[in-house]
């Protein structure tokens, strides 16, 4: 079990205070819950059997069901990427599609970019 999981199972089980309460429970110091609920340490063998234990739940099989489901977030983050590159596919199709169309202007309004370039020159002045 890593910091993740433990995350998911103790939100799962609505624990209000974690590392209070399954210091408590299992009898273990806070700081040592903290360090696996804060994955500054991998949770030890000892630890996730005490949890199961108290908890009455399989790691594995919890580890199964939970990690390899698609949660809401992960979903909306997967719009937002999808979202995010059409817009880029659409920017730089509308950018070269806006050039296209300025580079027909220019050879109506004149017989070419440089005596446009030079006309708005000479407005300037």
């Amino acid at each position: 079990m890593d910091s993740k999981l433990l995350n998911i199972i103790i939100e799962d089980l609505k624990i209000r205070f974690p590392v209070a309460t399954i210091s408590r429970d299992l009898q273990i110091s806070k700081g040592i819950v903290s360090e696996y609920i804060n994955n500054k340490k991998v949770p030890s063998q000892n630890f996730v059997k005490l949890f199961e234990k108290h908890y009455n739940i399989d790691v594995n099989t919890y580890q199964n069901e939970k990690t390899n489901k698609v949660t809401e977030e992960d979903l909306f983050a997967l719009e937002v990427i999808n979202r995010h590159d059409e817009l880029m596919l659409k920017s730089k199709t509308y950018k070269g599609h806006i050039e296209g169309l300025i580079d027909k202007a220019l050879v109506k309004i004149t017989s070419s970019k440089e005596n446009f370039v030079e006309y708005l020159k000479s407005k300037e002045d």
